[in-house]
């Protein structure tokens, strides 16, 4: 899926936010639009609900947003509106395991964001979920730290998993 996104004008000149959502399945169909226009929205496939779950992004309002859709069977649903405070550019990805998406870092105005979030799913869940730190991520460069887990997994490092 393609999921919103920053739109140029004609003249390659001016930015503006998309709520277009595209989806591929033996070519490119667009699906139906996002509720609002946001551009570098976060999302993760939930394959226990078989749903997508975006967080965030920038709407080229003056400010980002910081809710959180679901989109199943071709519905937009806001399943939360709180929660982490506002970004674009986040990693975020469904833990099958833990029945969690995982939302890191990302920016907010200028500052570059190195926190951890969880969301379970359900429309009930706090509205601000408790922040998890996670070993080995922190404020450093997502290549910095692909780099360094790399080479802990080529080490057998200090990962839990390798004990």
């Amino acid at each position: 899926m393609v999921i919103g996104g920053a739109l140029y004008n004609s003249t390659g000149e001016g930015e503006y936010a998309s709520a277009n959502v595209w989806g591929w399945n033996n070519g490119w169909n667009q699906l139906t639009d996002l509720p609002q226009q946001r551009a570098w929205p976060s999302a993760a496939y939930d394959s226990l609900r078989h749903r997508v779950v975006v967080f965030g992004g920038a709407n080229y309002t003056g400010s980002s947003t910081r809710d959180t859709l679901a989109f199943h069977n071709n519905v937009w649903s806001v399943i939360a509106s709180g929660g982490a405070p506002v970004r674009y550019h986040a990693a975020m990805a469904y833990d099958a395991g833990r029945d969690r998406v995982v939302l890191f870092g990302g920016s907010s105005a200028s500052t570059t964001l190195g926190d951890t979030w969880e969301f379970d799913g359900t429309v009930t869940c706090p509205g601000k979920p408790e922040p998890v730190r996670m070993r080995g991520f922190g404020v450093q460069s997502t290549q910095e730290t692909l780099e360094d887990e790399a080479e802990k997994a080529r080490d057998g490092g200090d990962h839990p998993e390798a004990a």
